[in-house]
């Protein structure tokens, strides 16, 4: 997954959506907006149901956040959100970022009311119904208050207490903070600070940025943490390396030790053979011997085999005790590198696995010491035979603590080397069930955008049949009207030509009634 510093790349996004600070670290993974530390707070005392602030550089993001900021963004946020800016509110926007009181007025205009936003779903409604985000939105109506004055609720300023506190609280901090002015002190008489405040505020927003920019560039880049990873891995290599060299001396010093010891033990066993020898015989030849010069060179004898003795028995032990600290020492050597090793980011190679089981390997497959050469004859005196014998447990103890400790170090091996393939798995358990649930979020968002596809498409049909229906209905009304005024005209024409026939008939009978009546006037006459 991407770093969320990408999302500074685009247009945009180098700047925070509200204020125009430049170099946003803080980003609102609901709104899908970048913003400056200042106005962050702002954000949080809206409350996570509107505004969920994250860092960029401090948290761990989710694969829906980032989605969600990089489909949106600051550019089209602002296209809904600050579509339109009434008049009386252009002071307001304009010093947005000077105090926190008109950012904290701005940013709660502009979310919460939604003052200056169009009556539609904004970009994180939409994209949560799986619609496109457009670049621009429809100019909202205008209100009946957009031309009044705007009139922000004022804040009386506290009391001073004292001379003292308020000498105290007009003192400007390092930064250069503005300055709080006491309520003995009036209007015009703050008239003279407010510019070398708005002065202070612009420098503190200044070194502010500076500040942040320095810490930017002081973050290791991704090659320099490889880098650095190398170079621990290869000095890790080499501690390992040394380690095994010292391990396989410690095994041939012991081996040495053990042959030395048991070459002094059956040197001594022999002498102590021949010295019996020799004064059994002497008491057969010289019977008038002394019984006390006899036991003092026995026990001149018994001394020396038993200083013999505790040396390469202390020989022994010092050598066990420097191996086991060897294998400790190696031990937490590999327990720091497995630790930095599952500090790197996934993906880096590995290859302190082999390294870890090639020491314990090598460590016992390293050839066991020479098998002691067979004992020679018990001794005659019960010291010198308890004494061989405390030698022979010293050596089989080392022996046997060494091979314990060879043994713990191969099952610490083992028992990180599972836990190491655990975390491997419950990491590959997680990122398949991110890639599942990603997926499903995935076929959710399309199933979504089909349904709304369909929708679409049959209320544009529908709207289409209508029209259809409609233009139909227009055509039939309209030759039903043609119809009916041909119709009409036809009735006039025949009523017309009725009247004609009608008027032509009763112009022949006066006409006739008039010849009728000239001919009897003619008659009359004649007669």
């Amino acid at each position: 997954m991407a770093h969320p510093k990408e999302l500074l790349r685009p247009p945009g996004n180098q700047t925070c959506a509200d204020c125009g600070a430049h170099t946003p670290t803080w980003a609102s993974v609901n709104i899908g907006v970048l913003i400056c530390i200042d106005c962050s707070g702002v954000h949080r005392s809206l409350g996570v149901q509107t505004s969920s602030v994250k860092s960029v550089t401090l948290d761990s993001w989710r694969p829906d956040w980032m989605e969600t900021v990089r489909q949106i963004g600051n550019n089209k946020a602002n296209a809904y959100y600050e579509r339109r800016v009434p008049r009386k509110y252009a002071a307001l926007y304009n010093r947005r970022g000077a105090s926190h009181a008109d950012r904290d007025r701005f940013v709660k205009l502009k979310y919460v009311r939604r003052r200056f936003a169009p009556q539609a779903s904004s970009p994180s409604e939409r994209l949560a119904m799986g619609l496109a985000v457009p670049d621009e939105y429809d100019e909202p109506e205008a209100c009946a208050s957009d031309d009044d004055e705007d009139v922000p609720i004022v804040v009386n300023p506290p009391a001073a207490s004292s001379t003292a506190s308020s000498a105290t609280s007009s003192q400007q901090s390092s930064w250069g903070l503005p300055f709080a002015p006491s309520s003995s002190s009036r209007l015009f008489d703050w008239a003279s600070n407010l510019k070398d405040s708005a002065v202070a505020l612009g420098e503190a927003q200044r070194k502010s940025q500076e500040a942040a920019q320095r810490a930017w560039q002081k973050m290791p880049s991704r090659q320099e943490v490889a880098n650095k990873l190398e170079g621990a891995k290869s000095k890790l290599e080499g501690g390992a390396e040394k380690a095994k060299q010292g391990i396989l001396s410690s095994q041939k010093g012991i081996q040495e030790v053990l042959a030395s010891a048991a070459a002094t033990a059956h040197t001594a066993q022999q002498r102590l053979s021949a010295v019996a020898g020799a004064s059994s015989s002497a008491s057969d030849q010289h019977e008038q011997g002394s019984a006390e010069e006899k036991q003092s060179e026995g026990l001149k004898w018994q001394s020396q085999l038993k200083a013999g003795l505790a040396t390469a028995k202390r020989a022994s032990v010092g050598a066990a005790t420097g191996a086991s600290e060897l294998l400790q020492e190696v031990g937490s050597l590999f327990r720091e590198a497995r630790q930095k090793e599952d500090q790197r980011p996934q993906g880096y190679p590995s290859d302190l696995a082999g390294a870890s089981e090639a020491i314990p390997s090598q460590a016992a497959a390293a050839p066991p010491p020479p098998p002691p050469p067979p004992p020679p004859p018990p001794p005659p005196e019960p010291a010198v035979a308890a004494g061989a014998g405390a030698a022979e447990q010293a050596i089989a103890n080392s022996a046997e603590g060494r091979a314990a400790e060879e043994e713990e170090a191969r099952r610490r091996a083992a028992e990180e080397e599972e836990a190491r393939q655990k975390a491997r798995r419950q990491a590959a358990k997680e990122q398949e069930e991110e890639k599942r649930k990603a997926a499903e979020e995935e076929e959710a968002r399309r199933k979504v955008v089909e349904a709304e596809e369909a929708r679409r498409n049959a209320a544009e049909e529908e709207k289409r049949k209508a029209a259809e229906e409609e233009a139909k209905r227009k055509a039939a009304e309209e030759d039903e009207a043609r119809r009916k005024a041909a119709a009409e005209e036809e009735a006039r024409r025949q009523a017309a030509e009725e009247e004609a026939q009608i008027k032509a008939a009763e112009e022949e009978k006066r006409k006739a009634a008039e010849e009728e009546e000239a001919r009897r006037k003619v008659v009359e006459a004649e007669e």
